[in-house]
């Protein structure tokens, strides 16, 4: 069996965001870096609300695509 695939994500804007559900959608482990204690809160109240998962939309077609991020922290030991 291969090694787990992982991806660790720096910034935590609207690109970290739509990159982290599709890594983990294509089986990524995904840890997201942001240097910004604010903006680290704001992403894990979000997925505390939602049972671990963060969701991104396309414009286009409205269609909603849901994945699970491992780790997010300002912290760069933590993830």
């Amino acid at each position: 069996m291969g090694a787990e695939k992982q991806i660790l994500i720096c910034g935590g804007g609207n690109g970290a965001h739509v990159l982290a559900v599709l890594a983990s959608r294509h089986g990524f482990r995904v840890n997201v870096l942001t240097l910004f204690e604010r903006e680290a809160k704001v992403w894990n109240e979000a997925i505390d609300k939602t049972d671990g998962y963060i969701t991104a939309k396309r414009i286009d077609t409205s269609q909603e695509f849901k994945a699970r991020v491992n780790a997010i922290s300002a912290k760069p030991g933590d993830v």
